[in-house]
């Protein structure tokens, strides 16, 4: 689990199972509405950051889906869950972005490889 989401593991497997039930669509903003109905309810608490953060991990590639939204990222280099280096055109950058888990990296990989048919 990414840093910072601890608090929202059960939300994100309400969404997730929302999804999957037909409940809510698979469309960005609605998943968004989905995770900020939830966590209003059970962790009022958390910061603003964790509904963009649910999203991520239930649509994208949890914690390294802004490099893949930013157009100038050319590169996007993950060794293990600690070290994530990008390119945006003048040479990698180690960033300070970490997975959680090594098995949340797998997870990540898995999800990228899914629509070629490939598993690990």
């Amino acid at each position: 689990m990414e840093p910072g989401l601890g608090v929202a593991v059960g939300v994100i497997e309400r969404v997730s199972h929302a999804i999957a039930s037909g409940e809510v669509v698979l469309d960005r903003d609605r998943v968004g509405a989905a995770a900020t109905r939830h966590l209003g309810v059970e962790s009022p608490w958390a910061p603003a950051s964790t509904q963009e953060a649910v999203v991520d991990r239930v649509l994208g590639f949890g914690p390294i889906q802004r490099y893949f939204d930013d157009a100038r990222i050319t590169d996007i280099l993950v060794n293990g869950s600690g070290e994530i280096w990008i390119d945006r055109g003048e040479g990698l950058e180690l960033t300070d972005t970490r997975f959680g888990s090594n098995a949340d990296v797998v997870i990540c990989i898995e999800r990228a490889i899914a629509p070629t048919g490939l598993r690990i």
